[in-house]
Order: C-alpha cells, then sequence, then structure tokens
C-alpha cells in the first residue's frame, strides 16, 4: 500500500511525462542533483554565485515560510539540495512545473 501513491502518480502522467516535466522546467538555474522514483533534488545556482550551500540553506527556510510549496532538504556529494518528493496521487504535471516557477521567484524577490 505504501508504493500505491507512487504507482498512481506514474500511471497517471507516466515515467517519462515526469521526467521530461520535471528536466524541461528545472533548466537554467536550477541544478538537478538526482531524479529518482518520486524524488528530486536540486538546488539554485545562479551564475556567480559563491556559498551555494549556505544561500540554498536561507532561500530553503524562505520557501518553507512562504507557505506555498514544502520542499525538504539533502546533502548531495556535500552540496545543499531541495527535496521534492511528489506522493500524493492527486499531483498534476501543472503542480510539478509549478516548483521551479516558485523557487526562482522567492530566490530572486529576497536578499539570500
Amino acid at each position: 500500500m505504501r508504493a500505491l501513491k507512487v504507482w498512481i502518480g506514474l500511471r497517471a502522467a507516466g515515467r517519462q511525462g515526469l521526467i521530461q516535466t520535471t528536466s524541461e522546467d528545472i533548466a537554467l538555474v536550477l541544478e538537478a542533483l538526482t531524479t529518482s522514483l518520486s524524488i528530486t533534488t536540486f538546488r539554485y545556482a545562479p551564475p556567480g554565485a559563491v556559498d551555494l550551500n549556505e544561500r540554498n540553506d536561507r532561500l530553503l527556510d524562505r520557501i518553507q515560510k512562504s507557505g506555498e510549496l514544502f520542499l525538504s532538504n539533502a546533502i548531495i556529494d556535500g552540496k545543499f539540495a531541495f527535496r521534492a518528493c511528489i506522493v500524493n496521487f492527486r499531483t498534476q504535471p501543472k503542480d510539478i512545473a509549478a516548483i521551479p516557477t516558485l523557487v526562482l521567484r522567492i530566490a530572486e524577490g529576497s536578499s539570500i
């Protein structure tokens, strides 16, 4: 039963559909670190930025406080990353596509 949520999500959008949507939307200043089943890790990496771990840690706090999106975090090869885990069977491709837009809007609207 625990895997049912993942199966329904994959069944609705298809594996390739989720991969394509996630890949297209996380391009540019979001650096994809891992993708595995319903979990994707990525970070905000604007050109020329330094201290990306600290910058992303502060950004995650702002994202969570916004109440618009809940991401957790992970450390991937020493890099602080946002962790999106999609398990709700009602999640639509448009919900996934909204993640990069929300992250970028919050990042660009704050002094992180």
